[in-house]
C-alpha cells in the first residue's frame, strides 16, 4: 500500500506550522520577559549608573569631612560590578584606604560586685550605638566623642574620648559603682599659714646712717667750697694754717660720702632680702560699758 502524497504533504505542513507557532510563542515570551525586566523601576542600567555617580560624589565629600563610616558605605556602592569602569577604578582603591583609616573601638563595662556586664546601652554623641556588649570591635568615625554607658541598677557613666584616625581596637571601658580607692584619694592640704615680711630694725639703722652720711657730705662739701673761695683771695700768699683748716671739711666730706654709700646700700640689701615670717594671731575686742569703751588686744607668740 503506497502512502498518500497529499495526506503526507498536509501532515508535513501541519507539523511545520505547529512548530513555527510554538517557536514564535517562545520568542514572544522571552522578549516580553526582557521588556518587563527593563521596565521595573530601579533595575535599569541608567538607574544603576546614576546611583554609582551619586555614591562616587558623596564618598569624596564624606571622606574630606572625616565621616569615614558614611564614606565607606558610599564607596561600597560605587565599587559594584554594575558601575562604570572609570568610577570603579577610583572607588575600589579608595575603599581600601578608608577601611585602613577607619578606627575601631571595643566597648566594655563592669561593676564592682558583678564583674563584666552585657546588658549595657552605649550612646555615642547622644545616639544609640549598641544595646549589648559582646567584646567585638566596631567601626567609628575619628574625632572627639562623648560615650555614655547605661545599665539598670546603676547611674549612667560618661566618658569623653578622642579617637584617632587609623586607631584599631581602642578599648573604652567603665566600671559602674566604683568608688575611689584610699590610695587614689588626694591628701587634703592644710590651709596655708599667712605670712608677712616685717622690716627689721637694722634697715632703719643702716638707712639712718646713710642719710646722715649724705647730709654730712652736703654740709662739709659746702664748707670746703667756702674755704676754697677764701684761699683763692689770698693765693699764693695764704698761710699754712688756713690751708690746713680748709683740708678738714674736705676730709669730713669724703668720710660722709663713704658713710652715705655704705649705709644706703646696706639698708637696701636688708630691705629686699628680709625673710618671711608667719603672721602672729592677734584679735582686737571692743567692749562698751557705762564708763566708756574698752579695747583689748590679744596676740599669741
Amino acid at each position: 500500500m503506497y502512502p498518500n502524497p497529499i495526506a503526507s504533504s498536509r501532515s508535513s505542513r501541519s507539523s511545520r506550522g505547529t512548530l513555527g507557532i510554538s517557536r514564535r510563542r517562545r520568542c514572544g515570551l522571552a522578549v516580553c520577559s526582557v521588556l518587563a525586566f527593563a521596565t521595573v523601576p530601579g533595575t535599569t542600567f541608567a538607574d544603576e549608573k546614576a546611583d554609582c555617580v551619586e555614591a562616587y560624589s558623596l564618598a569624596q565629600r564624606l571622606r574630606r569631612d572625616e565621616k569615614l563610616l558614611g564614606a565607606k558605605r558610599a564607596l561600597m556602592t560605587c565599587s559594584r560590578v554594575a558601575c562604570p569602569s572609570v568610577i570603579k577604578s577610583d572607588c575600589v582603591p579608595w575603599l581600601e584606604e578608608v577601611e585602613a583609616a577607619l578606627p575601631t573601638v571595643v566597648f566594655g563595662a563592669s561593676s564592682v560586685g558583678d564583674g563584666d556586664l552585657v546588658d549595657v546601652r552605649v550612646l555615642v554623641d547622644g545616639e544609640l550605638f549598641t544595646d549589648k556588649l559582646d567584646g567585638k570591635s566596631q567601626p567609628i568615625d575619628p574625632g572627639v566623642h562623648v560615650v555614655r554607658f547605661e545599665t539598670s541598677g546603676h547611674a549612667p557613666v560618661e566618658q569623653r574620648v578622642v579617637i584617632r584616625t587609623g586607631q584599631k581596637n581602642r578599648e573604652v571601658a567603665v566600671v559602674f559603682g566604683e568608688s575611689e580607692a584610699p590610695g587614689d584619694v588626694k591628701p587634703v592640704e592644710p590651709p596655708s599659714t599667712p605670712t608677712e615680711r616685717p622690716v627689721p630694725w637694722t634697715v632703719f639703722a643702716a638707712g639712718g646712717a646713710g642719710l646722715a652720711g649724705w647730709a654730712g657730705l652736703t654740709y662739709f662739701g659746702l664748707t670746703f667750697q667756702g674755704k676754697v673761695n677764701e684761699l683763692e683771695k689770698c693765693d699764693p700768699d695764704c698761710p699754712q694754717s688756713q690751708i690746713d683748716e680748709a683740708k678738714t671739711p674736705r676730709n669730713l666730706a669724703m668720710v660722709s660720702l663713704g658713710l652715705g654709700v655704705v649705709g644706703t646700700g646696706l639698708a637696701s640689701y636688708l630691705f629686699f632680702t628680709r625673710p618671711e615670717q608667719p603672721v602672729p594671731n592677734a584679735t582686737v575686742s571692743v567692749m562698751p560699758d557705762h564708763r566708756g569703751v574698752w579695747v583689748t588686744w590679744h596676740q599669741a607668740f
